[in-house]
């Protein structure tokens, strides 16, 4: 009786020492899909007197617009701000799993950066 007392009390040392809480799993699973993300970049991009931007994904060029999408002819964004609205609008759906990440008018319009 008393062996398998004995026994009984290494199994479970032995089991406690190589266990995590669940609490630590999760902390590891969180860290894991945090460093698989992909990381995207906006850069804005002068032109002709006006502004485009171009989105890097993990450093690859994955979209370059130098003008305002969605709309006929080829204007540009008139300030900095404009295009880098419109660019982190687009990033966070490429965050989302939507490609390409089309724009409409309204979105546009909505996002106050037609000219």
């Amino acid at each position: 009786m008393m062996i398998r007392s004995f026994i009984l009390v290494i199994v479970l040392v032995i089991f406690g020492c190589t266990s995590r809480p669940p609490e630590q799993n999760n902390i590891k699973e969180k860290e894991n899909k945090t460093s698989t993300a992909p990381m995207y970049q906006v850069v804005i991009t002068e032109n002709r007197g006006g502004f485009g931007y171009q989105i890097l994904k993990d450093g690859k060029l994955v979209i370059d617009q130098p003008t305002i999408p969605a709309i006929q002819g080829n204007q540009f964004f008139s300030t900095r701000e404009k295009a880098q609205k419109t660019a982190d609008y687009l990033t966070e759906k490429l965050k989302k799993g939507i490609f390409p990440p089309t724009l409409a008018v309204e979105e546009l319009d909505s996002l106050d950066v037609l000219n």
